[in-house]
């Protein structure tokens, strides 16, 4: 549901997809709807080589309404990403 809604959204690029791929992958410290994972890890499941690249498609994911993104600016804690979007892919992680 969640993917197919991308794959429909014009808007939507391969760096889009990467990155609601990796947060959806990631098994990192995951609550409900979301993930807790630091910034340099979700580069590198996205495979996101540029810090600006990154921040440009994480903020554009939560200006489309897929996600919410509560970085925390310290360096020695993760970052919360909360999928919006409900899916019953989150279910079966």
């Amino acid at each position: 549901m969640l993917f197919i809604s991308l794959l429909e959204d014009s808007r939507i690029t391969v760096w889009h997809f990467s990155l609601m791929a990796a947060i959806v992958h990631s098994k990192v410290d995951r609550n409900q709807n979301g993930v807790i994972i630091s910034r340099k890890q979700l580069m590198r499941f996205a495979r996101i080589k540029s810090i600006a690249t990154y921040h440009k498609y994480i903020g554009e994911l939560q200006r489309f309404g897929y996600i919410g993104y509560y970085p925390t600016f310290d360096r020695y804690r993760k970052t919360s990403i909360k999928i919006k979007y409900p899916s019953t892919i989150l279910l079966q992680l």
